[in-house]
């Protein structure tokens, strides 16, 4: 397979799988050894992150990486012209992308190809050695499931890290403080429910009603806002109001994200799953929208803002209801202001690109 040169390792493999060796190795000339057993290596390994980290380099070099079974291939053409390459999991429903280079590396992932014969391969093609970073492409390739490296079938962890004291005290508080719950194979129940009634809401008659209520909503809004904010002032039920307001607010979030999967439905893509959960103090929704990469920007853009479109659509039908509350109740239009100050703060802090919790899938 190969010729070693001072100084080199070989029958790791053996160790770390905890199976037979799978080379012979012969001396071609007077060279001096150190044998390593097994639990020492792995004290070794444990302790010193430097080795473990070399090991695992040496380990991925001398792979020979093979593609996972059920995958999909899927291209399409970014704005700058250039071709971006989308692998599916059929089977896992997991989505992975990268450029044309590395649609160079997928196909040579044989099963055959070392990674060492494959950055002199890709060197001989692009003008470009770089082994790190194939190397780190190839990680990620295995880390997300599309490819099998045996040589990290591993039958203990060599990655092992020691971290502070106080670094694992907040990962636990963090992991304490959040959950979710995922409910899988909802695409056809969200097929059936769009097909049989919301497919109305993305005709061109609707989406302009849709449109004249979401802009004389938030103009009706801001020309309440003063009148309600002395109404507010002279309540003794303000407080009452405002977590009141607050908590109705929190109730839109699962509809929220059923905007997201319902534009996903109408432009032909699935829905992987729906979920639940909490983050610290606050509760929220999400849905997977991830098959959208296989969509164009365009169509992905529309699906990233279904969620506060909708939001601003029922915002603006609250706020054409205060037109007939303002002057006959003054305590529930007060609650309707609250609540639509509520309602766009979160559309426009959804808006912000920053964000990373909301049109993260799409």
């Amino acid at each position: 397979l190969a010729e070693l040169e001072p100084v080199n390792v070989f029958g790791e493999s053996a160790l770390i799988l905890d199976a037979p060796r799978n080379a012979t190795a012969r001396l071609i000339k007077h060279s001096e050894l150190l044998r390593i057993e097994k639990n020492l290596l792995k004290e070794i390994l444990q302790k010193d992150v430097d080795a473990a980290n070399a090991l695992m380099n040496l380990q991925l070099r001398r792979s020979r990486p093979i593609k996972e079974d059920h995958i999909e291939v899927f291209s399409r053409q970014a704005k700058d012209g250039s071709r971006i390459t989308i692998l599916k999991n059929i089977k896992h429903d997991k989505y992975f992308q990268f450029p044309d280079e590395g649609l160079y590396i997928w196909q040579h992932l044989d099963g055959q190809t070392s990674l060492n014969e494959l950055s002199l391969r890709f060197y001989s093609n692009y003008g470009s050695f770089n082994p790190e970073n194939i190397s780190s492409f190839i990680i990620n390739l295995f880390c997300s499931g599309f490819i099998k490296l045996d040589t990290y079938q591993t039958s203990y962890d060599i990655s092992y890290q020691k971290l502070p004291w106080w670094s694992n005290a907040i990962a636990k508080v963090r992991k304490a403080m959040e959950f979710k719950i995922a409910f899988k194979n909802v695409g056809p129940w969200l097929t059936y429910i769009f097909n049989r009634y919301i497919w109305v809401c993305y005709t061109k008659p609707v989406q302009i009603i849709f449109a004249i209520i979401t802009i004389l909503g938030f103009a009706t809004f801001l020309k309440h806002l003063p009148v309600t904010i002395n109404y507010l002032a002279a309540s003794n039920q303000k407080w009452a109001l405002f977590f009141l307001a607050n908590f109705i607010v929190g109730f839109t979030v699962p509809l929220h994200e059923l905007a997201h999967a319902f534009t996903t439905k109408y432009y032909g893509r699935g829905v992987i799953c729906f979920g639940l959960g909490w983050m610290w103090i606050f509760p929220f929704a999400y849905c997977d929208t991830s098959d959208m990469w296989l969509a164009s920007s365009r169509q992905r853009l529309w699906v990233d803002l279904a969620g506060v479109y909708l939001n601003a659509i029922l915002a603006g039908i609250t706020s054409l209801v205060t037109v007939f509350t303002i002057h006959v109740y003054p305590e529930l239009t007060t609650f309707l202001i609250l609540f639509l100050l509520a309602s766009y703060l979160m559309i426009f802090g959804n808006l912000n690109m920053a964000i990373e919790l909301d049109g993260y899938y799409a």
